[in-house]
């Protein structure tokens, strides 16, 4: 069920997505309310599951993981649950999404090279269970960061 959010969420929402180490005291500087407001908001943004957390941005081309692909997987029905439990466990995989269409999932995957990408693609994707997959080397990404935008306050 979605929760209500007013204005004062969807304003600390949208600074911390800016700013996600800012201090209570600096949200409420920002927004000129209390810090006991900024930090009772922020309590109940966490508790209601909408913030899940704040975890650092990490550029993995600086530590040698300058590869990453988008794989798509076609599946025996039967068996997509626990492709997907397999694919969890792979530390290469950075995202899964069962997805519609004509395939039945999409991996986001990093590497450090393409001799570990081919090694992926030979074993770990050899599977019982997986009857196809299609790899797409991602060449540029841009990504917004949070859900929240100026324009949704």
């Amino acid at each position: 069920m979605a929760v209500e959010l007013d204005k004062l969420d969807r304003k600390i929402l949208y600074y911390l997505t800016k700013n996600a180490r800012a201090s209570f005291r600096d949200v409420g500087r920002a927004l000129n309310i209390s810090v006991g407001t900024v930090k009772n908001r922020i309590e109940k943004l966490e508790k209601n599951g909408i913030l899940a957390g704040f975890a650092p941005i990490i550029n993995h081309n600086k530590v040698g993981y300058n590869l990453s692909a988008i794989i798509s997987i076609s599946c025996e029905r039967n068996h997509v649950q626990e492709i997907m439990k397999y694919l969890e466990s792979k530390q290469c995989v950075r995202s899964i999404h069962f997805v519609t269409g004509n395939v039945d999932l999409m991996i986001r995957v990093r590497f450090k090279n393409t001799d570990e990408l081919r090694e992926f693609l030979l074993k770990d994707l050899s599977i019982k269970g997986i009857k196809s997959t299609v790899t797409y080397i991602i060449l540029e990404r841009k990504t917004k960061k949070g859900l929240m935008s100026d324009k949704t306050y």
